[in-house]
């Protein structure tokens, strides 16, 4: 029976975080933007990723030792985004909004925005509210923002931010972390 990898959702921000980019964030961002579980094969992740065998399996060490994937026997199926949503996300990243509600629960503020002061998706405040907030986010020091977790894509950065404690390990972290790799097209190949 073939085993496959699975991203866990405590790993989204502990691996999107992670500038530059290491070998262990791109295989984090292979297993997030693929369209089914991947087999365990280190062979072919190396082949894919192209890195030495060797440095695949410490990856996953890596991975594995921070709870950031779990092995399964049999394929089992990932929160994939739906190709409505994901031709939005080509658009810019859109579509975010309802994983952020899911993740905070219905209360509290919460919002993803940009390094360039924009917001681009909120829950639990108003467009005018979330924007105002998102423009001082870079000078911020924690005060409007009790919770703020730095995303680095490419030449990126976005920031996650919540009035209050948010659940990392939460099922819906998933398929926010999938959305944007996914809508920021970040190759999850390539050294």
């Amino acid at each position: 029976m073939s085993r496959y990898l699975l991203p866990r959702p405590g790993g989204v921000l502990t691996w999107l975080s992670v500038r530059p980019p290491s070998l262990e964030r791109r295989l984090f961002e292979h297993l997030l933007g693929a369209p089914a579980a991947v087999e365990l094969n280190v062979q072919a992740l190396a082949s894919a990723l192209r890195h030495p065998v060797q440095a695949i399996a410490r990856a996953l060490f890596a991975l594995n030792r921070q709870a950031s994937i779990e092995v399964q026997d049999g394929a089992a199926s990932l929160p994939a985004a739906s190709p409505a949503l994901r031709a939005g996300l080509r658009q810019g990243i859109a579509g975010l909004a309802q994983d952020l509600i899911d993740i905070s629960g219905g209360c509290g503020e919460i919002m993803l925005a940009s390094d360039d002061g924009f917001c681009i998706a909120q829950a639990g405040l108003s467009a005018q509210q979330a924007q105002a907030l998102a423009a001082h986010l870079p000078w911020d020091d924690g005060s409007v923002m009790h919770f703020r977790m730095q995303l680095c894509f490419a030449d990126r950065t976005l920031y996650f931010c919540a009035s209050s404690r948010i659940d990392l390990k939460h099922p819906v972290m998933l398929r926010l972390g999938a959305h944007l790799v996914q809508g920021c097209h970040l190759p999850a190949t390539g050294k």
